[in-house]
């Protein structure tokens, strides 16, 4: 669920994925790309994801050297997840997570261009740290500075959370609480919600009433800022570099596939028709994203050699980067010049 990236899984992917990646010296049955700058040069339309996409998902794909894969193939198995994401730009004085002072009082992390004077927020919980290292290089492309409040763990839309922790359930409490004033106190042109498909709250009906007090809650007397919801991307069945080192000759095992009519808790249909329907009662843009990680509702976790997730469903910092210039041309129509 809305865990802090990694936690759940840590030691015992580690431990496990030391010995089968001791077993799995062998080529990876990858498409072929170029050298490691082309994997990660930044997509160029969706057109260029959409390719990309394709041939991951293609039976003709064939073996490549896994020293090819970014980030390397040692990192991506003996690393913890959460240095493959985003979440671990965070600094402590902005991570309520990592330093609980902050529920009760938020301070954002500054990315993209940290001098200028407008000012783009992203808020939520752990999947903030998805876009991180995409919205970085927006905001220093075209000039905003990136004000991230991130609080792992903590539902992005303002409903009770659920948590056995009385300790987190007060954190996040106070989080929604103080969130908005710290928000508008930053006078943004724009504010961004991002949060991941198993942050269901307590069911569809009330993630889209809490997506919306969320947004009127942290636009306040702001009707000029514009309002985006990020949509909401895929959850695998298993973490992806533990697939990736059980199944390094059948690759197509760790790829998601999903039914485009599925309904209920944790299908991802069902979450993206609830971003649909959360965009729409607040009165928010949404910039969908199922499109830069599946294709014919298959999601595959490598992309050009990359890396696509860090564990289940968090994205890795390589991809994200990857996706930059796509999430600009999404967001450039819909973020206010002034």
């Amino acid at each position: 669920m809305n865990h802090r990236p990694g936690t759940l899984f840590g030691v015992r992917i580690r431990a496990a994925l030391g010995v089968l990646g001791a077993l799995c010296a062998t080529a990876l049955l990858l498409v072929p790309a170029a050298d490691a700058g082309a994997q990660t040069k930044p997509a160029a339309s969706n057109k260029v994801v959409t390719a990309a996409i394709a041939a991951a998902l293609s039976k003709h794909a064939i073996p490549a050297d896994p020293n090819k894969l970014t980030p390397d193939y040692l990192s991506i198995i003996q690393n913890d997840p959460n240095s493959l994401q985003g979440t671990s730009w965070l600094k402590g004085n902005c991570n309520p997570y990592s330093n609980p002072s902050q529920a009760a009082a938020p301070q954002p992390c500054f990315y993209g261009s940290t001098s200028a004077s407008r000012t783009i927020v992203i808020f939520g919980d752990s999947y903030v740290g998805n876009w991180i290292p995409a919205l970085d290089a927006v905001g220093k492309s075209l000039g905003y500075r990136i004000a991230a409040f991130e609080f792992a763990g903590c539902i992005t839309p303002f409903v009770a959370p659920t948590s056995s922790s009385p300790a987190s359930y007060q954190a996040c409490t106070q989080f929604h609480s103080a969130l908005p004033a710290a928000v508008q106190a930053l006078h943004p042109l724009a504010v961004l919600a991002a949060n991941g498909t198993p942050a269901w709250g307590s069911g569809d009906s009330s993630w889209v009433q809490g997506m919306v007090t969320a947004f009127n809650e942290v636009t306040a007397n702001s009707p000029t800022t514009a309002r985006i919801l990020l949509g909401t991307g895929p959850h695998l069945p298993h973490p992806a570099p533990a697939c990736l080192a059980a199944y390094p000759q059948s690759l197509q095992k760790c790829t998601l596939t999903y039914n485009p009519a599925g309904v209920g808790a944790n299908q991802y249909a069902a979450a993206l028709a609830r971003d649909q329907q959360g965009a729409t009662a607040a009165h928010a843009t949404l910039v969908p994203t199922s499109q830069w990680f599946c294709l014919k509702n298959q999601c595959p976790v490598l992309i050009n050699n990359m890396l696509v997730y860090a564990d289940a469903d968090h994205v890795s910092i390589v991809y994200s980067k990857y996706l930059a210039k796509v999430l600009q041309q999404a967001l450039a129509p819909v973020i206010p010049a002034s």
